[in-house]
């Protein structure tokens, strides 16, 4: 029943949270001992152990993750004589918080949390002895360090990351006649998974902020008119001069996409419905493609099916298939040399229609 339960609360909290991190790798730890007359031994060695850590942010908005960790704290010694080693394996919850990111790759973090002795082994020459009669390996240990992470690979649903991190882990309350703490150095691996929950909310929110962006896009290129003399709204197309009621239609399309989106619709409409009513103007509709992605091949290839897409939906709106001038102008960065979504996008504009 305490396993079902604890799965449970597992599934539950991950589905809620934003992000689970699960980390390991190797460690080394200092050994800093000192006997009943506070003399240390310094034939103490750091021996190679490992760790794990899963980690999860916390249900509510806060700058704080949490998790649990198990770690090793290995060790040898001794001499010619005689060798003997230790081999202690803590477990315990842990929370920590970012205090510096560079360039979305890099993360520093502090970290603090609390620890016990789970399993703890001591071997002398042939013999084995168990740390749980040992006071100064027993207790709560409190732990405290940083974290420096640096971003390896990213994708939709996972990232993989490089870890380095330094903690000291000293007992609380009184040790006995010997004291003892460690300080480890951890070197090892993060895979961080998003949740269901958070994939959802991201593409909720992409998608409305890809909605607004391309309405403020739409409003900037409607207000590129000018007003004359006699307050009539003026286009320039084609260093030409036309008396028109409102300026160039952009739509925006996604990366390698060239569906048209309904957002622009009401504007492809307007544009559509003026036509029929002025037969002295046609339609000339010049696509693009992004030439950050995919070769200049392909992206030809896309530009005129952008470029087709538009006149469809135009056609469906009762423009007759005869009143378009068709410009596909493949890659450009002409629009924008950071911003490669200004780049992928079909321009409608009327020119005179001279037949």
């Amino acid at each position: 029943m305490s396993k079902k339960f604890l799965f449970f609360v597992l599934l539950t909290t991950y589905l809620h949270s934003q992000t689970v991190e699960i980390e390991g790798g190797l460690s080394y730890s200092n050994y800093n001992y000192e006997n009943s007359s506070n003399a240390s031994n310094p034939n103490v060695k750091a021996d190679l152990a490992g760790y794990l850590k899963i980690q999860l942010d916390t249900l509510f908005s806060s700058p704080f993750t949490y998790g649990i960790k198990l770690q090793q704290h290995n060790a040898t010694g001794g001499n010619q004589a005689q060798a003997y080693n230790w081999n202690a394996l803590y477990g315990g919850l842990f929370v920590n918080t970012n205090i510096l990111k560079i360039n979305d790759r890099i993360n520093i973090k502090a970290q603090a949390g609390l620890s016990t002795l789970m399993f703890g082994e001591q071997q002398i020459g042939g013999s084995k002895y168990r740390l749980r009669s040992e006071k100064e390996f027993n207790g709560l240990w409190q732990n405290f360090g940083g974290q420096a992470t640096l971003k390896i690979k990213d994708a939709s649903m996972w990232t993989i990351l490089a870890s380095y991190s330094i903690e000291q882990s000293i007992k609380l309350g009184k040790q006995g006649p010997e004291s003892l703490n460690f300080l480890s150095q951890n070197f090892g691996l993060i895979i961080r998974l998003k949740s269901p929950k958070k994939e959802e909310d991201e593409e909720e929110k992409d998608e409305e902020d890809e909605e607004k962006e391309e309405k403020e896009e739409v409003e900037e290129k409607d207000e590129e008119t000018i007003t004359n003399e006699g307050d009539s709204n003026i286009t320039i197309i084609n260093n030409e001069s036309i008396e028109y009621p409102f300026g160039l239609v952009a739509v925006f399309f996604e990366k390698n996409k060239f569906k048209v989106s309904r957002s622009f619709y009401t504007k492809l409409e307007e544009l559509s419905s003026y036509v029929e009513e002025n037969p002295n103007f046609k339609i000339k509709v010049s696509g693009y493609a992004d030439s950050a992605t995919g070769n200049t091949s392909l992206n030809q290839a896309l530009s005129i099916q952008r470029v087709q897409s538009v006149i469809d939906v135009l056609i469906e709106m009762g423009v007759s298939p005869d009143l378009f001038e068709v410009n596909p102008m493949g890659e450009t960065l002409s629009f924008s040399q950071s911003l490669y979504d200004l780049n992928r996008r079909v321009d409608v504009e009327l020119i005179i229609n001279e037949e």
